[in-house]
């Protein structure tokens, strides 16, 4: 006999459904917008206290929302965050919701009334799915690239290839590749194309510049010179809608390229958004991400491989301890004086507490397991210290705490450090270091 579902079972099935309803809709919404050539985004505005509000599509300065339920709740939410959104940004100035379900005024008068209340308070709402796809489709012949613009194409050219030049912010060149290709050109021939840009000297065009493609050119050129029959003129695909006049956009374009043909690190994001801050300039750029190749040699130091710490340290995504990898790779992320300042504060109260557990001789699993959710651990520290939330006695409480964890007693998941369990260790620890201290 099938046991009866509570009436706590119901609501959690009801809360599910209602919210993979929610994602179908907003998914089918931004790709309408795709469809019409409009590239939408999340984006999130954070408040002073760390409180974090995320769109579901943005576009230059609107802000929209999509959703399958309106409620008297629901209204005061939209309406709320939105004088969140101005009172912590001044980037938006536009504020519409997509409603999947057509609010009839004669029939839903409660629904309508949200919908007045909404626009009184400056949100536009787009009631009914047909109306939301045509009000989008509609945009899209007035913005929309590919629709009322057209679309640039590269164009397949021939040069020679002592006219096409390297890119100083590429990747190091690895000489394995280098010579797997060469092997390649022998055996098989040449059969790729370089992307390139004009290359513009002093107002004229002189050759084109790689931003994909250099390890073949170097093979290619290898080949040349040990005076095999090869021809010197060489296929290119030429985005001339840029030139390296334009080096950031053409630098951010070759990090683009280069992460769809072959799967890049970190570190490789980090060394050539430095180099490509530094070519055009951009002093607050090369500081962060300067900052970012610092915190790598950190990383070796205290034993934590190449990435730990830029995953505890570098930006989140909204509302978690997670590395948003998007925001620190593209370029856009920043590190202030007073970010650095916690960094340094952090790395400082850190330092000896890894020489001790470094010191310690673990064998190799039990290290792994008491290092399991260190990670974890250190983004949550970082960023209750980055957030205001306790001193910096605090936070070296909370690093030397790391000191204690053996196999048994050390975290295991991501819930056992957010348990309570877990917290009433670390208030027994800091009691006992607290009175040991104050015996000194």
């Amino acid at each position: 006999m099938q046991t009866p579902m509570t009436a706590k079972q119901a609501n959690r099935q009801v809360q599910s459904l209602r919210y993979k309803e929610g994602m179908n809709f907003e998914n089918k919404i931004h790709r309408t917008f795709k469809k019409g050539g409009i590239i939408v985004e999340k984006k999130s505005v954070k408040s002073e206290n760390g409180l974090h509000k995320i769109s579901d599509h943005t576009f230059r300065k609107t802000w929209m929302e999509s959703t399958t339920h309106i409620d008297g709740k629901r209204k005061d939410e939209f309406i709320n965050k939105k004088k969140f959104v101005l009172e912590n940004s001044n980037e938006y100035d536009n504020f519409i919701i997509f409603y999947k379900h057509p609010i009839n005024p004669i029939t839903d008068k409660k629904l309508f009334g949200y919908k007045q209340e909404l626009l009184e308070n400056g949100i536009q709402l787009i009631d009914g799915e047909n109306q939301a796809t045509a009000f989008i489709t509609f945009l899209s012949t007035q913005i929309g690239k590919g629709v009322i613009t057209k679309i640039n194409t590269a164009k397949v050219e021939y040069v020679d290839i002592s006219e096409i030049y390297d890119n100083p912010i590429n990747r190091d060149i690895s000489e394995t590749a280098v010579s797997n290709i060469t092997d390649s050109i022998i055996k098989d021939g040449f059969f790729g194309a370089f992307f390139v840009v004009p290359r513009i000297v002093d107002g004229e065009h002189m050759g084109y510049m790689l931003f994909e493609g250099h390890h073949r050119k170097h093979a290619y050129e290898r080949v040349i010179s040990w005076g095999l029959d090869i021809d010197t003129r060489v296929p290119i695909i030429n985005v001339d809608w840029l030139s390296t006049e334009q080096q950031e956009e053409l630098g951010e374009l070759l990090i683009k390229v280069n992460v769809e043909y072959r799967s890049w690190k970190t570190l490789d994001y980090i060394k050539s958004q430095l180099e490509l801050a530094n070519q055009v300039d951009n002093k607050e750029k090369a500081f962060t991400y300067q900052t970012l190749l610092d915190i790598k040699d950190k990383c070796f130091e205290f034993k934590l491989g190449q990435s730990m710490l830029w995953y505890a340290l570098g930006p989140k995504q909204p509302g978690t301890y997670w590395l948003d990898t998007n925001n620190l790779t593209s370029g856009k992320f920043r590190i202030n004086d007073e970010y650095k300042r916690c960094i340094d504060a952090f790395l400082s109260s850190l330092a000896p507490i890894m020489a001790n557990i470094n010191s310690m001789g673990y064998n190799k699993p039990d290290r792994s397991l008491i290092l399991k959710e260190l990670r974890q651990y250190l983004s949550m520290c970082f960023e209750e210290y980055k957030s205001g939330n306790y001193d910096e006695t605090q936070l070296k409480l909370r690093l030397a705490f790391i000191g204690e964890w053996t196999v048994d007693n050390s975290p295991k998941t991501t819930s056992d450090l957010e348990s309570k369990k877990f917290e009433k260790q670390f208030e027994t620890f800091s009691k006992k270091i607290q009175m040991f201290v104050g015996n000194f």
